[in-house]
């Protein structure tokens, strides 16, 4: 396609898009109310909220739609949806889309000004539990599909989209599986092809314009402490697990002196080592905690 059919599409499309700001609100609010907990964070998954990404996909007329499932006994479905669509372009090579539909749990409620569960629109502003990780890909991904259906436009790529579970704890039932189901699949029934563009939109900046290309790894640590318990005004007949676990804790963050190492390509340029979680020992103050348990990001 040249550049002057290149803009002749492209300028309804984005006309189209910048009239959607209540759609937006309205997908994000949607999306929001299912509470695509994984069962790790003691949700039920995200299959209701896949099933709602189908019908807004067949909606606008995308017949392209295939699951590929992840079995999970630890949810009422027994599954973790991954939904893959494709709109069929001029070429057969394809730009795919990335987004994740689980998010993690809101936290303490008392300290949300609103209820994160249900979208709160202040001006341009969207608040909510996922409204960005990873629903601003989510939504941006179907209203893509919606702008080519409304404005009749077949695009140079065909589009790709991927909705996946499981990323927030580890993919294993998420894009790991989707990458292990397609190499299983014939030759001739694979969808990802190696000349394919890939994005994933999971963050971003204002304006939209930054493209990351490479990304730390990650390696989460738990630390689990057993001591001796007994009561708290006895010590000398106990050993403290927490107490062993706040040095613990101190430790971690010396860390940075053993891996020193540092890249300018990352921001920031060093390796993090961040307790974060801790979870609850004893459930008096009378108690002195023969366990302990906290966890490193």
């Amino acid at each position: 396609m040249n550049t002057s059919s290149q803009d002749s599409a492209l300028s309804p499309l984005l006309r189209w898009l910048d009239q959607r700001q209540d759609r937006v609100a309205a997908l994000q609010g949607n999306l929001t109310a299912f509470r695509a907990l994984g069962p790790e964070n003691g949700g039920e998954g995200e299959l209701a909220k896949a099933l709602y990404i189908e019908d807004c996909l067949r909606a606008c007329g995308v017949s392209d739609i295939r699951r590929l499932d992840a079995a999970d006994p630890r949810v009422p479905s027994g599954l973790r949806p991954n939904v893959v669509a494709r709109i069929p372009g001029r070429s057969s090579r394809t730009l795919w889309l990335f987004a994740h539909m689980d998010v993690v749990p809101p936290g303490d409620p008392a300290l949300w000004h609103s209820d994160p569960w249900q979208v709160v629109r202040q001006g341009d502003m969207l608040v909510g539990r996922g409204v960005e990780d990873n629903q601003q890909g989510l939504v941006s991904m179907l209203l893509l599909a919606e702008a080519l259906h409304a404005c009749g436009i077949t695009p140079e790529f065909s589009l790709g989209l991927v909705f996946m579970a499981d990323e927030e704890c580890g993919n294993d039932y998420g894009l790991a599986h989707v990458l292990e189901r397609h190499a299983a699949l014939p030759e001739d029934q694979r969808f990802l092809r190696a000349d394919d563009l890939y994005i994933v939109p999971d963050s971003g900046s204002p304006t939209g314009a930054d493209i990351e290309v490479a990304e730390k790894c990650l390696c989460w640590l738990k630390v689990d402490i057993s001591g001796v318990q007994c009561h708290a005004s006895t010590p000398h007949k106990g050993r403290n697990a927490f107490v062993a676990g706040a040095a613990a804790v101190l430790a971690c963050m010396e860390l940075h002196k053993d891996f020193p190492r540092r890249d300018a390509l990352f921001d920031p340029p060093c390796s993090t080592f961040v307790p974060s979680r801790h979870d609850g020992n004893v459930p008096r103050g009378t108690i002195l905690p023969g366990h302990d348990c906290f966890y490193v990001d």
